[in-house]
């Protein structure tokens, strides 16, 4: 889930890395000998050849149908007219590493994966379905209003011009992908911010 999120975060806000991809066939490299299609083959021999030269290369090994899928949110961000403009504008710096040190010599870092004049933008790729409830479940889940809360903090300490804080969540569900923009709302930011106080 990591990788593909990885690779979505590269299709999105870093596309020119798209080229350090190799595209594999998981129908056509991972077939057992008897020709039929193993029942997981990311686990037969054939594939883990193919994925080391890949990896040898210096370069990453990737599913056919995950490209595909990692393509398709992209495309679904691109034609979202709010997301686009929070993600995909000439305005701002993708994955841009922040490190400060605050005035008891706490030393802070983050690495926002957007920024734009006056707010962060993190982008979430999701098996959970649009709506409220649902997100706002997910972000509890994994402490989304955590990174949200230290995301802002880092720039206030580090003196960026950031006011506002977004996520833009895009499902991998059959029925997706689907873009939703959200932000955190004043209970749920104080709440983070009481995580990132006991952290």
């Amino acid at each position: 889930a990591m990788r593909f999120g990885t690779l979505v975060h590269t299709a999105v806000l870093e596309p020119d890395l798209l080229n350090g991809y190799v595209t594999l066939d998981a129908a056509e490299i991972g077939r057992k000998s008897d020709g039929t299609l193993a029942a997981n083959p990311f686990m037969t021999n054939a594939w883990k050849k193919a994925a080391a030269e890949v990896e040898a290369d210096g370069r990453i090994p990737v599913a056919a149908a995950d490209m595909e899928l990692a393509l398709r949110m992209r495309d679904a961000v691109a034609a979202h007219p709010t997301a686009a403009a929070l993600l995909m504008s000439t305005d701002g710096a993708s994955e841009e590493s922040v490190f400060t040190v605050d005035d008891d010599a706490v030393k802070h870092k983050a690495r926002f994966d957007r920024r734009i004049p006056g707010a962060i933008i993190d982008l979430k790729t999701t098996s959970t379905r649009p709506g409220a409830s649902a997100l706002g479940r997910a972000v509890l889940d994994y402490g989304y209003d955590l990174s949200a809360a230290h995301y802002l903090a880092v720039a206030e300490l580090a003196g960026l011009d950031v006011a506002a804080f977004a996520w833009v969540f895009v499902d991998k569900t059959e029925d997706g992908p689907r873009v939703t923009v959200a932000e955190p709302d004043a209970a749920l930011l104080e709440r983070g911010r009481v995580l990132r106080a006991r952290a």
